[in-house]
Formats: C-alpha cells, sequence, structure tokens
C-alpha cells in the first residue's frame, strides 16, 4: 500500500507530527507499505519512520486577515526576496502533481484543509482520483471561531468542494481507530 499524506500547515508542527505518527502504523501494520508526507511547515528534527519520505512545500502562511506570507524558514534568508506568493503556490501544485505521478498513491490523507492552502489540492486530488487513489479527509477539529471558519470555508470554496464530492470516500467511521480504517480503504 502506497500512501500520500498532506500537511499544510506553516505554524507549529501537530499535522507533521500526526503524519508521522500515522507513517508509524501504517508501515508497522503493512511491511510492504510506504508513506510519503507532503510537509506545509518546516520540517521538523524528528526521528522518519521506515519507508517513509518527506517532500518539502514551500511554506506559506495565512494570517487570520486572509493574505498568504511566505514563511522566513521557507528558504534561506537570500532566497526569500526572490520567490513570491504565486511563485511558491505554483511549486507547491507542482510538487504535489509530482508526487502524485510518481507515487501512484492507493490512499491520499489530507490532514486539516480539505481544499490545500489555496485551493492548492483541488485538480490534486481530482487527478488523483481519476487514477484510483482513495481519499481521506482526516479533520482533527476546529479551533477557529465559527464565524471565521464559516468565513474561510467559503472562501477558500470549501463547501462547494465537498459538495461537489471531490473528498467523498467510502463511509468510514471517524470514530473508528486509525489501522482497521487503512485496512477497510485498502481491501
Amino acid at each position: 500500500m502506497k500512501v500520500l499524506l498532506y500537511n499544510s500547515a506553516s505554524r507549529g508542527t501537530g499535522q507533521y507530527v500526526r503524519s508521522l505518527k500515522l507513517s508509524t502504523i501504517i508501515t508497522a501494520q503493512d511491511p510492504s507499505s510506504t508513506c510519503t508526507i507532503l510537509a506545509g511547515n518546516g520540517v521538523v528534527d524528528k526521528l522518519i519512520p521506515c519507508r517513509t519520505a518527506v517532500i518539502r512545500l514551500p511554506q506559506i502562511q495565512k494570517l487570520t486577515s486572509g493574505v498568504l506570507t511566505l514563511s522566513n524558514s521557507t528558504y534561506e534568508h537570500d532566497q526569500v526576496s526572490q520567490i513570491s506568493v504565486p511563485d511558491a503556490l505554483a511549486e507547491r501544485r507542482r510538487l504535489i502533481a509530482e508526487a502524485i505521478r510518481s507515487i501512484e498513491p492507493d490512499i491520499f490523507i489530507v490532514d486539516s484543509r480539505p481544499a490545500g492552502v489555496s485551493g492548492e489540492l483541488i485538480e490534486a486530488l481530482e487527478f488523483a482520483a481519476a487514477c484510483g487513489t482513495r481519499r481521506l479527509l482526516f479533520y482533527r477539529d476546529i479551533v477557529d471561531s465559527p464565524e471565521l471558519t464559516i468565513t474561510r470555508w467559503r472562501d477558500d470554496r470549501i463547501y462547494r468542494e465537498l459538495s461537489a464530492g471531490v473528498h467523498r470516500s467510502e463511509a468510514v467511521s471517524l470514530c473508528d481507530p486509525v489501522v482497521p480504517v487503512l485496512d477497510r480503504l485498502a481491501g
């Protein structure tokens, strides 16, 4: 089983650490499995699980105002001024698409942002679905106010994407432990 995990966060390490934990469970449960993490944050100095690779995406931070900015740790300081946010988004899209093409994942797990940063996953998930990849949206919780979440989801077209079925997968109980869910998706 080939699993691709995406986390968009440029602040904090929660999504990345969850991806590492999922990779540990997946590779321990299935010795033939591989995992690749698309990391939107600065890669944390943690032990990478066996048969797990990390692809570092340019770090883009979304401010409370909705404005996208580059994180200073994306590139060396002399390169920060040489790349724009649109260029960084284009590079992220390119890296995500290339990962899907080269890995041909059986399962694509998306943590926290259904459409990715600025909708970067919409085309990627459609392409992955056309190639037979199953998708699993993994939401830990929503920590922002309902008003802010509704505004962001509307602005990021999340409602439209969810209703269009881009992120629908088999009916899976969100209360099930990770391994049985992955077993059902892989089976």
